[in-house]
């Protein structure tokens, strides 16, 4: 007789493209005319944002700019001065072909920026982008799943429950909003330098609605009314939420951020506290479900001959997801008498094996605004990392990611300059595993049925009761009764009764 099947259909987000992409971009500025002339660049600070991305045939292409500005001291001295920089990129990416409903999620971040002097007059910008590209198309994999079997077919069915991504969507959304510097602080009156960055603190799915709640954190240098220099970091909450195609009760909203345009400007008054801040924000949510797949792993006949068909099932599934924590510290090689600002671009992890511990590092570019024991501001930049461990299976795959905890703070020991920054770390483990399944097969009861023992004695291996029932035509319900067990193996050198069927 054939046996029969239906088919349950199993659909999800294929992963077709996770890059990490590098460019880098240069650009020659020419300082303005009623600006003096360059002695020397002492920092530099900028931020990345998205003007588009799009995912055409089987290439994505991404568009925006590097908004960064060069700080330097006037040639024969004077106040701090800051000549603004563009650096426009469209970057291009071979990821697949693109299908119906298919997704395409990006972030970015500055791996590094620097600038040097070309001419007192002009000035040279290197910037360089880092890219995280991932592509998603919809997939619907048949599983086959058997109707009623033959009493005599015996089959080994597991179910698990797999994390994996199942809808997409993204919301743009704007920001206009105002800080208030303390009244103990001195007021700005010009600001050189701003930087911005966005954080996600927390995300989770409410029926259809993705919502999620996140930070933006302002890093302000400027310069108050009497001309001496200061630093702001400010916090600004948000929160959103994003309608998605499908409802979610126990799955979880991955939330990847761009920013499309940012901008501070103070509110015009003199020795001003209030900072305007406008932003636009694109946020990017990724749906990660539990699915409950259950396949048919083996399957055999108590008696008759049994011929099984069998279905390949390849799936990539997140299993597990950590949270760690690390102390970035990193001393500058110079003497500095005071640390006037410092900076740290944290890069995206990479991940590395060594023996059974897995290590996430993160590249970090330090740089340093300080004053030398004479009194005159420098500005002094290194390439360090930060790094954290824990233990994964030899046969998973790991993705990290590395976001600072709190902004850079740096002090002088012994003369030196130390720079400090707390860095949580979210390790996410996944397993690409290949399955297969029962999907067909003909089974012939046997014309006479041979004269067996009711019971046999055995002494066990080191194996399951399966392989054990299998062995013997039996089922694994008969051993654990006949033995009093009520686990899944028996132990090597075990003296068991076989009730044979």
């Amino acid at each position: 007789m054939e046996l029969t099947f239906h088919d349950a259909p199993l659909q999800y987000l294929q992963e077709l493209a996770w890059d990490t992409v590098y460019q880098e971009e240069t650009a020659e500025v020419i300082v303005p005319d009623s600006m003096p002339d360059m002695g020397r660049i002492v920092d530099c600070c900028g931020t990345v944002m998205i003007r588009s991305k799009e995912w055409n045939g089987n290439t994505a292409v991404i568009s925006g700019a590097v908004q960064a500005a060069a700080l330097y001291i006037p040639e024969g001295g004077g106040e701090l001065s800051r000549v603004e920089a563009y650096l426009p990129f469209t970057l291009r990416r071979e990821i697949g072909e693109q299908e119906a409903g298919g997704s395409l999620l990006c972030d970015c971040w500055l791996r590094s920026l620097d600038a040097r002097m070309l001419n007192s007059r002009k000035v040279l910008v290197r910037a360089n982008p880092g890219f995280r590209i991932l592509a998603l198309c919809p997939k619907e994999q048949m599983l086959a799943q058997p109707d009623n079997l033959p009493e005599q077919i015996q089959l080994r069915q597991n179910t698990y429950t797999m994390l994996l991504p199942v809808c997409c969507g993204e919301k743009s959304f704007p920001i206009n909003d105002e800080l208030t510097l303390p009244e103990s602080a001195p007021g700005v009156d010009k600001i050189l330098k701003s930087t911005f960055s966005v954080a996600i603190e927390e995300s989770k799915m409410v029926g259809a609605k993705a919502v999620f709640k996140g930070e933006i954190c302002l890093h302000l240098l400027y310069q108050s009314a009497d001309g001496t220099l200061h630093t702001y970091n400010g916090q600004m909450p948000f929160s959103q939420y994003a309608e998605m195609e499908r409802e979610s009760e126990n799955g979880e909203a991955w939330v990847l951020t761009a920013i499309n345009d940012a901008e501070v400007d103070t509110d015009g008054q003199i020795d001003s506290h209030r900072l305007l801040l406008t932003m636009t924000l694109l946020a990017q949510i990724c749906v990660i479900d539990p699915v409950q797949v259950t396949l048919a792993e083996d399957a055999y006949a108590l008696s008759g001959n049994f011929e099984p068909q069998w279905q390949k099932c390849a799936l990539r599934a997140r299993l597990d997801q950590q949270r760690l924590h690390a102390n970035g510290e990193w001393t500058v090689g110079v003497e500095a008498s005071q640390v006037l600002d410092t900076q740290v671009l944290l890069d995206r992890p990479a991940v590395r094996r060594d023996g059974e511990s897995l290590w996430a590092v993160a590249g970090a570019n330090v740089s340093l605004l300080y004053y030398d024991p004479d009194g005159q501001l420098q500005g002094k930049s290194l390439r360090a990392e930060v790094s954290c461990n824990t233990k994964l299976a030899e046969s998973g795959l790991c993705r990290a990611d590395a976001q600072p905890a709190q902004a850079p703070a740096a002090d002088v020991r012994g003369g030196e300059a130390v720079v400090q920054m707390p860095v949580d770390f979210c390790l996410s483990s996944y397993a690409a595993k290949e399955w297969q399944n029962l999907s067909g097969g003909e089974y012939t009861p046997d014309a006479q049925r041979q004269r067996r023992p009711s019971v046999v004695v055995c002494r066990a291996k080191d194996e399951s009761l399966w392989n054990l029932a299998k062995r013997n035509r039996t089922t694994v319900a008969a051993i654990q009764a006949a033995n009093a067990l009520r686990g899944d193996a028996a132990q090597e050198g075990e003296l068991l009764l076989i009730p044979l069927k």
